[in-house]
């Protein structure tokens, strides 16, 4: 069987006016315990809840932070028997100031810790989305990577042609040198090889232009998904 308890914890740090009564009363709610929370004249936090003992010690726990502008540096614990009047958990107002000013400033301080936390998030949300977008532009290099290359080993079986070409003009010629009558023909020849090399050097224009277009082309990126 639960054993019902309640705990009177007083809570000493900069936390009057900080908006920690409303953390704790969000922390108290989201736990299902019952109780109260309220400043003291000493610059203290009196929380006093009723739950189940290990509830209680959550609570005890969950309390005790440092995040800006709250800095809490202890709390003291106290537990009795429960009496059952609260039906939930509630902040009290701070008698001392006026009451409108001190809950406004408590809800300034409370929505601005909110909205910390969602840009936070949205913050992540961006880097994720991001990371995305440079793998997938990495994807792309990579992919346009392996295409040069294929074009360059085509260029480089171009070139090779054309070195053969060459080759056999310098055979050619140092033929014709001994052999005068055949002079016409390896004139022919170099003729036929001269032609040989402008198509092989169209071709190569024609594979680096294809190059420098694939190289200067956009590339298509994911659209990225709204934060």
């Amino acid at each position: 069987m639960t054993m019902i308890k309640r705990a009177i914890l007083i809570v000493s740090g900069s936390i009057q006016h900080v908006g920690y009564r409303e953390t704790v009363h969000e922390i108290a709610f989201d736990m299902h315990l019952t109780g109260q929370v309220q400043n003291l004249e000493n610059g203290k936090v009196e929380v006093i809840a009723e739950g189940d003992e290990g509830t209680l010690r959550e609570l005890a726990k969950r309390i005790h932070f440092r995040e800006f502008p709250v800095e809490v540096r202890s709390v003291r614990k106290r537990f009795t028997g429960p009496t059952g009047e609260f039906d939930e958990f509630r902040v009290i107002p701070d008698e001392r100031f006026d009451k409108d000013l001190s809950a406004k400033m408590e809800r300034g301080f409370r929505y601005f810790k909110i909205m910390q936390k969602d840009i936070s998030g949205s913050v992540r949300n961006m880097d994720s989305h991001l990371s995305k977008d440079i793998k997938t532009v990495d994807h792309h290099i990579k992919g346009m990577d392996s295409h040069m290359g294929r074009r360059f080993d085509h260029l480089d079986s171009k070139y090779g042609e054309f070195g053969k070409t060459m080759k056999g003009m310098a055979r050619d010629t140092r033929k014709s040198g001994k052999d005068a009558r055949a002079t016409s023909a390896h004139i022919k020849t170099m003729a036929r090889d001269t032609k040989g090399m402008k198509g092989a050097m169209t071709g190569i224009a024609a594979d680096i232009k294809a190059i420098r277009n694939a190289a200067g082309a956009p590339r298509k990126r994911k659209a990225p998904v709204p934060a």
